[in-house]
């Protein structure tokens, strides 16, 4: 059951005054950082579509091993095989296959913030943070030294056993060898059956189902502390590969002359086709995630920017909300306008046309919005006064 502790503080006008300044000065800086990010995504954004769309024009397929085509990209599939039999060294689980995990959590105290503020008619800024403690199985141990209360919501400085991974030093498929940069890629895990009679259990343990616990009660009455440990496997089975072929029947990642290497893996039996569709799709969706951050940065950084008007504008009653919102509103067009911009000028820098076409949309949208925004003034400011009655 969770429980709480709350802190009011008190920042007058000078007090909000300076760290607006603060922020004018650190807004910059954000808006740099979202400068380089944006071009820096675009650019891999570009490196690696030209890089797959070269890959999928010269990929060999190679339903066995041919020497001829050392140094080429092939596709490959088949069952993945290992002779070496992995283990835990420290509880003893076993397991043929390609990787075994050791997943350890920790019982322990965490931490939650919600913060709430008002501003009152002098300009003072009240805020009321609230911190929610409860205790939960967590895969990363909090610093209890961190949190707003440590009294009472103390957790260990460390666990005994942490979280570990053992993987296979050969793994085949077919008369291949696969790189371990490529079978790091799997992630097909499934659960170990664990076996009580091979295991070596540390005092205070207990097995259930295929789970470790450690503690006096950990499973049904967990203390601060308690650790519940799960292992895993990623097993031997049909993977197909889009790699380089190297020398001694190695599979590698494959340097295209775009750029960046191609070394795709996934399980089961995929075509050469499917699996560019698919580094294609997670390309875009990871173009999308930065997008959307360098956005972000560009809106945080005007904010700072602004945010010397946006605190002045608070003492005067009723307009500080008004102009605050004002504030965002702007700072939001400004993101997105010079995000769009942004986009467009490196893909000019890649592919000209391209480019060339969403500067044009980007620039058209900029016009009409401040076209939109001055017609909108002009007529509040055409608008006749009402005639007395």
């Amino acid at each position: 059951m969770a429980d709480t502790f709350t802190t009011v503080s008190s920042t007058s006008l000078f007090g909000r005054i300076r760290d607006a300044f603060l922020g004018f000065i650190i807004g910059p800086l954000l808006l740099v950082a979202a400068v380089i990010l944006i071009f820096w995504n675009e650019s891999h954004s570009v490196r690696v579509l030209k890089s797959l769309k070269e890959g999928a024009a010269k990929v060999v397929e190679a339903d066995e091993f041919d020497s001829d085509n050392d140094g080429e990209l092939v596709h490959v599939t088949g069952d993945t095989t290992t002779e070496q039999t992995l283990q835990d060294p420290v509880f003893g689980v076993t397991a043929q296959g390609i990787r075994l995990s050791r997943n350890v959590q920790v019982y322990a105290w965490t931490e939650k913030e919600s913060t709430s503020s008002s501003t009152s008619a002098t300009g003072t800024k009240t805020t009321k943070k609230t911190y929610s403690y409860e205790k939960k199985w967590v895969s990363s141990l909090p610093n209890s030294n961190h949190f707003k209360q440590p009294e009472g919501h103390e957790n260990p400085a460390q666990v005994k056993y942490k979280s570990a991974s053992f993987q296979a030093d050969n793994v085949a498929l077919g008369d291949y060898a696969l790189d371990p940069e490529l079978v790091g890629k799997l992630t097909n895990e499934k659960s170990v059956s664990i076996e009580k009679d091979s295991l070596k259990l540390p005092d205070g343990a207990q097995v259930s189902g295929d789970t470790i616990y450690i503690g006096s009660d950990a499973q049904n009455n967990p203390a601060v502390g308690d650790l519940r440990i799960a292992e895993r496997i990623v097993p031997n089975g049909p993977v197909s590969v889009v790699a380089g072929q190297g020398p001694k029947e190695r599979l590698a990642p494959f340097q295209t002359q775009a750029g960046e290497t191609i070394g795709l893996i996934e399980p089961g039996n995929k075509t050469a086709a499917e699996m560019f569709a698919n580094a294609r799709s997670a390309n875009r969706t990871f173009t999308w995630v930065a997008r959307i951050g360098g956005l972000l940065l560009l809106l945080f950084g005007f904010l700072l920017l602004l945010s010397p008007l946006s605190t002045m504008s608070s003492i005067v009653p009723f307009l500080g909300g008004i102009f605050e919102a004002g504030v965002f509103l702007i700072s939001l067009l400004a993101a997105i306008a010079i995000w769009a911009l942004l986009v467009a000028l490196a893909w000019m820098v890649a592919r000209p046309l391209i480019g060339g076409a969403m500067l044009a949309l980007a620039a058209a949208g900029i016009f009409l919005l401040i076209h939109h925004i001055r017609k909108g003034a002009a007529r509040r400011q055409a608008r006749p006064a009402s005639a007395p009655a």
